[in-house]
């Protein structure tokens, strides 16, 4: 059906347009978010495993966050889902 069509293809967009927006990051940034969202790790083991505070990787999330959600802002309805 033409609605699934269209929502593999938004989806697909959007991790193509997530990936690009992720090599914007500084390395650091970008390490924390994607131990953080991709494999699920918390605050504490990011900063254990990275030898840096929780604020730091506090600082990270947020910082690839704002960044993702401005890069992403013609996709808000999905960035709200994953976000």
């Amino acid at each position: 059906d033409s609605n699934d069509t269209f929502s593999l293809f938004a989806v697909s967009e959007l991790e193509r347009q997530v990936k690009t927006a992720l090599t914007m990051l500084p390395d650091n940034v970008r390490h924390s978010f994607e131990l953080n969202r991709f494999e699920g790790k918390t605050y504490n083991e990011i900063a254990s495993e990275c030898n840096i505070s929780v604020k730091t990787v506090e600082s990270h999330i947020s910082k690839a966050l704002k960044l993702l959600r401005r890069e992403l802002r013609e996709y808000s309805y999905f960035t709200t889902l994953f976000l």
